[in-house]
């Protein structure tokens, strides 16, 4: 009987070990198509102006074994730590051409998420959910952007979700180790960005709820390894008063108010491409909350405001997923509901049974109050009753309007469904916790893990986050919501016996979703027109001749008149390395080694040798809003050597 027994042990140690290798292949596979769809017509792409300061840190720790001791300037006008640079330095070690800096870490980190996603998902789930969560990441708009860019705000992608993994595997294996390893993909993301500092909220309330073991000596030990890490930005902090540390803790504009003092020319003027629609940056915080008259008719209207932003910005997380009508809210709905009972079944069947008694009994109650205040809270009765003056502003109404017509849609919504979906959710109810009653209560903890995972960060976002311009700074929970999206799917059918083929018709429309991304379109269309690697763009090729023509020179003086992002010229008061063309700057220096001497933040200067001029726009709609430009006459002693598609090459006699 026990040779037996063991036998069915190897068989079933070995059935593991097969699923467990079909599933790193499919993990590779999608890496392989991820990463080649992400890297497809690199050759066509230019330094990103954001890893700037990332690629000199880069260079600096390469060839001056210097650490880097700051990453990119915020919006604040404030030094993020250098963590990016961390990303660049094995492109910069392996690749002499700067587009192709960045590969390396953006592949790593990509690789890293997609394991990530697998180990999260195969715990919570299974290994089919696993499996689907992979795909769905890894041919996602986002997870294509993350293979292919080492911006700072897509890596944090990859400390997020192995965080929450290493969390989960405290709350089950009651490990402190595990604390130690979470703690430690905190503390690196947020060396990368600061971005994700709402996650530190996830430890203290999981040790809260499930009080797994903690070791002082652990924590010390993560302590001292985080110390070590962030000695090169402390020691920049001590020297600056920690100032950049309070702008983005307390998110304080620190821009200098004389910032056109570092400016070769400071009666100068930074033209907007849009001056009606964006005010003047001098004027007022690039990126602060904005200010709001304290009566009640606009707070009134701000509730509204918020309320259509939360119901953007939720929608708005599947905007690079779900390319069909209304495709971000039902996926913004499948996640809430895949959420909900997933706290169900994390919960006993007694406690499952009083939160579902509790909403049938409120619900008709909060219906009906919310129809009620949609009607009474119209613009005529607040002008009458809670303006000074009686009259309202436009946004004012519309901002009300909005207001009444979310909540009584919603109360009619929650009226019509209250009796179905108490019946539902009763049964919904007793087949998830009756499912894992047989089940060991540590196992069943795991299961409320991804809800607090995802909830806590979304819940602090969408009170922090000022409007809908700065959506992406939901991005970096991405790996846990495709986790949730997968879980929907395929586990929660299983735990409530529905017919098999729920699960694969789920699984297909998602895939589809997937794959009927517009990114992956262009890029398969320029694979088969201009091959995988693509052509050079007319920047490359303008830096190409004008190199060719200083015939092995190491300096020239190089001046750009073009439209460029605002903050390149802005910036520059706080560390000279911006500045109007130094995306191009960039070009001439690693790719050719050649320095402009040119170090005007507005980018031309008196004693130019060289001018290159942009004759007509290349920007879309959306990238207006954040460019522009110094009206500046071009020197008649300039003449035309050479132009490459909207760029002309002057040179002075």
């Amino acid at each position: 009987m026990r040779d037996y027994l063991h036998v069915l042990h190897r068989i079933e140690l070995l059935t593991r070990n097969s699923d467990t290798a079909k599933s790193v292949l499919v993990v590779m596979l999608v890496a392989t198509i991820g990463g080649s769809l992400a890297l497809q017509g690199w050759k066509s792409r230019t330094p990103a102006l954001d890893l700037l300061l990332a690629t000199e840190g880069a260079h600096d720790f390469v060839l001056h074994h210097q650490f880097p001791d700051r990453g990119a300037v915020a919006s604040y006008a404030a030094f993020n730590p250098p963590g990016g640079a961390w990303l660049m330095v094995p492109g910069v070690f392996l690749f002499t051409d700067p587009r192709l800096y960045e590969f390396v870490g953006s592949l790593s980190v990509y690789i890293g998420t997609l394991f990530g996603v697998f180990l999260l998902a195969r715990t919570y789930f299974g290994m089919r959910s696993a499996t689907l969560a992979v795909v769905l990441y890894g041919l996602s708009g986002v997870g294509l952007f993350v293979a292919g860019s080492v911006w700072d705000r897509l890596a944090l992608q990859f400390f997020y979700v192995w965080m929450v993994y290493w969390t989960v595997q405290w709350v089950i294996e009651r490990n402190p180790k595990y604390l130690v390893a979470a703690i430690l993909a905190l503390a690196t993301g947020l060396y990368v960005f600061l971005e994700m500092a709402p996650a530190i909220f996830l430890l203290p309330i999981i040790w809260i709820i499930y009080r797994p073991p903690v070791k002082l000596q652990s924590l010390c030990f993560a302590g001292l390894l985080i110390l070590v890490l962030w000695i090169p930005y402390i020691r920049l902090e001590f020297n600056r008063n920690f100032a950049d540390l309070r702008s983005l803790v307390l998110r304080e504009q620190i821009l200098p108010v004389n910032y056109r003092n570092s400016w070769c020319d400071p009666d100068l003027v930074l033209r907007s491409l849009e001056i009606s629609s964006i005010p003047n940056i001098a004027d007022q915080p690039l990126n602060g909350p904005d200010t709001i008259s304290p009566t009640l008719v606009n707070r009134l209207s701000h509730v509204g405001e918020r309320i259509n932003f939360v119901t953007v910005a939720l929608s708005s997380n599947f905007q690079d997923f779900a390319h069909v009508p209304a495709g971000g809210i039902v996926l913004t709905i499948a996640v809430l509901t895949c959420l909900f009972l997933l706290t169900l079944s994390g919960v006993s069947v007694a406690t499952a049974g009083r939160i579902t008694d509790r909403i049938g009994f409120w619900l008709p109650r909060v219906a009906t109050g919310m129809i009620v205040l949609g009607v009474v809270a119209n613009e005529l009765i607040i002008a009458k009753y809670l303006s000074i003056d009686g009259i309202l502003e436009s946004t004012t109404v519309s901002g009300i309007r909005w207001l009444q017509l979310f909540l009584v849609l919603s109360g009619l919504a929650l009226l019509m469904l209250r009796r179905p979906a108490a019946r539902i959710g009763t049964q919904v109810a007793i087949r998830m916790t009756a499912s894992n009653h047989t089940a060991q209560h540590s196992a069943n903890l795991k299961l409320l893990v991804p809800v607090l995972s995802l909830v806590i960060p979304w819940v602090i976002l969408l009170l922090m986050v000022e409007n809908l311009h700065h959506l992406v700074r939901f991005w970096w929970l991405w790996p846990i919501q495709v986790v949730v999206l997968a879980a929907f799917v395929t586990h929660i059918p299983s735990t409530l016996q529905m017919p098999r083929v729920v699960v694969w018709i789920g699984s297909c429309l998602l895939i589809l979703m997937t794959v009927s991304n517009p990114l992956i379109h262009s890029r398969v269309e320029d694979w088969f027109k201009d091959g995988w690697s693509g052509t050079d763009s007319d920047k490359i090729r303008v830096a190409e001749y004008l190199a060719s023509h200083l015939k092995g020179k190491k300096q020239a003086t190089i001046g750009y008149q073009m439209p460029i992002y605002r903050f390149t010229a802005i910036f520059n008061a706080v560390d000279s390395r911006y500045k109007a063309g130094a995306d191009w700057d960039m070009i001439f220096k690693y790719r050719h080694g050649i320095s402009n001497t040119n170090r005007c933040a507005e980018g031309v200067s008196p004693n130019d040798e060289f001018r290159i001029l942009q004759t007509r726009p290349s920007w879309t709609t959306a990238q207006v809003s954040g460019l522009g430009y110094f009206d500046v006459s071009l020197d008649s002693k300039f003449h035309l050597l050479q132009q490459f598609g909207s760029y002309q090459v002057f040179k002075r006699e």
